[in-house]
């Protein structure tokens, strides 16, 4: 106890200790299945939104909640679209879209391309699990096990 632990131990010692608790709280943010598809829904919204290269502030504040609506409605797979409105490319003069398009038909192909991703996802979301148990991330008892336990 006369000598003091070394600087460099201790930061590598608590280092460890917040990678290890990083670690834990992703594995039980993965387990639920709410928070992971609220996490996936953000990050899709933050890739169209940095894709389009949408800001929250500037003249076209609104724009990233509109994309915001549209990813939630395809990953309920609802149908529904804000429209475009207007054009919202403030770089270009002339706008080739009508005001009753969707809000897709004005996003880069890569955008698109993540709203399919989206789609799928938020389709398919729980199939594995309902189609076979086989599926499923859980350990299951056979009933071989069940017979063969010995309490």
């Amino acid at each position: 106890p006369d000598s003091s632990v070394p600087w460099s131990e201790r930061v590598s010692a608590r280092s460890a200790a917040v990678r290890y608790h990083l670690i834990n709280l992703l594995r039980s943010l993965g387990e639920h299945t709410a928070i992971r598809d609220v996490m996936f829904v953000f990050m899709a919204w933050i890739t169209v939104c940095a894709i389009e290269s949408l800001y929250i502030t500037g003249s076209n504040g609104a724009m990233p909640f509109r994309v915001l609506f549209e990813i939630v409605s395809c990953f309920g797979n609802v149908g529904l679209s804000v429209g475009a409105g207007e054009c919202y490319d403030l770089n270009s003069n002339d706008c080739q879209y009508n005001e009753n398009d969707p809000l897709c038909a004005q996003l880069k192909h890569w955008s698109q391309f993540i709203l399919v991703i989206v789609m799928v996802v938020g389709r398919t979301r729980g199939m594995p699990t309902r189609m076979d148990a086989a599926f499923s991330t859980k350990v299951a008892l056979t009933p071989a096990d069940v017979l063969n336990r010995e309490d």
